[in-house]
């Protein structure tokens, strides 16, 4: 069907205005043409959008956008046109891949010139792996549009203890049968509360909390108080010079578990500073998690059969103790099983206080699984989950965390950005510049891996520092 402008409707319009008419008489010639040539549907058409689904053996796409009604007053509308209808078709494919570069494990469905279908069975790809999906549209199933990524963008996992990403800033995994661990990165103000994501409640968690913020009170700062209790409630101040604390925001790394009714708890094992939750791991060996605070310079407890070999370490602010003076900023470090804080004024002053801690520990059997660089320790492990990677390290302040090889910080392609990995970031050093902080305005891992410390001292002078880290990717 064409519509057309008449000659009428222009005289009309025009109201005796010779040169309205002449201008419409134009408008009109060209967009009747436009009309007479919009039945020819030449180019391609707009990009399929799409779920896709795992129905195990299969992953299932579902298509929109490919020309077909998607009402029923649009489907009544096209019946009713019948035979005078030209309908559009479009074809579509669909293509996996394990990773958004779409190389040479690339699959296609659909045939090599399309198919009209808007639900296609992708069947046939190995379901331990997470899949990748695109999809491409056309009027002839010979000249295609672009892929475009669907699921936005995220893989779907056809194995179900593969690593999920939950909402908010966490990650769930598998790392023996059907044991369920999560972590969790929580940001919360002074007396706020933190829970894990993903299911586990506040008794079956540990956590270290790091100082992300201040409120300015005007004053210099002396020490920072900084700690979980066992309800999940974080205490984040400072203790200003000759004024009250003041409040300040953290940031919290949680590890929770949960266990499947059919499968072996892990083993908690209370030590002097804190506790361990052990996990059982294929072939007779263990891998430990670890939290707790000390004094600076004594040392926490580990478990039975691990040893500080066998073990990567970091510490935070839990607090300040001794003769306190105005702080230009602190220093965190862990040497064996024993964290050190240590506070300085610039003036050769240095105080300490009790200190945060978080580890993780593995059977000496796993030490070949271990890969150390510039940054720090990583253990690599082969799970139900895939290859998983727990690292504890320090950079300076700015530098972006290297993961061992095969790990990213996350993958990207067409706009779509997929996080496989996450960090958190406590305070190693500061480089003196002379000032007294008020806080730490940022200390936090982006999601490129970038470390950020930030002191500041409320009248625009800023400096920073190295800075402690943990991390977890996944491939």
């Amino acid at each position: 069907m064409t519509l057309s402008i008449g000659k009428q409707s222009i005289e009309q319009a025009a109201g005796g205005n010779s040169a309205l008419r002449d201008i419409l008489t134009k408008i009109a010639t060209v967009s009747n043409k436009q009309a007479t040539k919009s039945t020819n549907y030449a180019g391609t058409p707009k990009q399929p959008a799409g779920t896709v689904k795992f129905a195990n053996p299969n992953f299932i796409v579902a298509l929109s956008t490919l020309g077909l009604p998607t009402s029923s007053t649009q489907a009544s509308q096209q019946a009713a046109l019948g035979a005078n209808a030209k309908a559009k078709t479009t074809f579509s494919q669909v293509r996996a891949s394990t990773n958004l570069l779409f190389g040479s494990d690339a699959t296609t469905f659909g045939g090599d010139a399309g198919t009209a279908q808007s639900e296609l069975i992708c069947a046939g790809l190995d379901t331990s792996q997470s899949w990748f999906f695109q999809a491409r549209s056309s009027y002839d199933g010979q000249t295609w549009n672009s892929w475009k990524n669907l699921n936005g963008g995220k893989p779907v996992n056809g194995n179900p203890n593969g690593v999920e990403l939950l909402a908010g800033n966490g990650a769930a995994f598998s790392l023996a049968g059907l044991q369920r661990v999560t972590l969790t990165l929580a940001d919360v103000f002074d007396q706020g509360l933190v829970a894990p994501l993903g299911g586990p409640d506040i008794e079956h968690t540990l956590g270290i909390p790091a100082p992300n913020g201040y409120q300015d009170a005007g004053t210099s700062a002396q020490g920072i108080n900084c700690s979980i209790d066992a309800t999940g409630k974080v205490t984040m101040t400072y203790d200003g010079s000759g004024a009250p604390p003041y409040s300040g925001s953290a940031t919290a790394l949680l590890l929770g578990w949960l266990t499947d009714s059919t499968d072996t708890a892990p083993t908690v094992v209370a030590v002097t500073g804190g506790d361990w939750v052990l996990f059982d791991l294929p072939g007779g060996t263990r891998i430990a998690f670890g939290s707790g605070n000390v004094a600076s310079g004594s040392a926490f407890g580990l478990p039975p059969g691990f040893s500080t070999a066998n073990m990567m370490a970091m510490a935070t602010p839990a607090s300040a103790t001794g003769s306190l003076n105005d702080a230009h900023g602190v220093s965190c470090s862990v040497t064996a099983a024993t964290p050190t804080i240590d506070y300085a004024d610039g003036s050769g002053n240095h105080w300490a206080g009790l200190a945060n801690w978080f580890a993780v520990a593995w059977s000496p059997a796993r030490q070949a699984n271990v890969q150390t660089n510039a940054a720090g320790k990583f253990l690599v492990l082969s799970t139900p989950s895939g290859k998983l990677c727990f690292g504890i390290g320090k950079m300076t302040g700015g530098s972006v965390v290297p993961l061992p090889a095969g790990f990213q910080w996350n993958q990207g392609l067409d706009g779509d950005t997929i996080q496989t990995a996450i960090g958190f970031a406590g305070p190693a050093s500061f480089y003196d510049a002379g000032n007294h902080m008020h806080g730490i305005q940022l200390c936090s891992v982006d999601p490129n891996g970038t470390l950020l410390l930030v002191y500041a001292d409320g009248e625009g002078h800023q400096w920073s520092g190295d800075v402690n880290f943990f991390a977890f990717a996944w491939a």
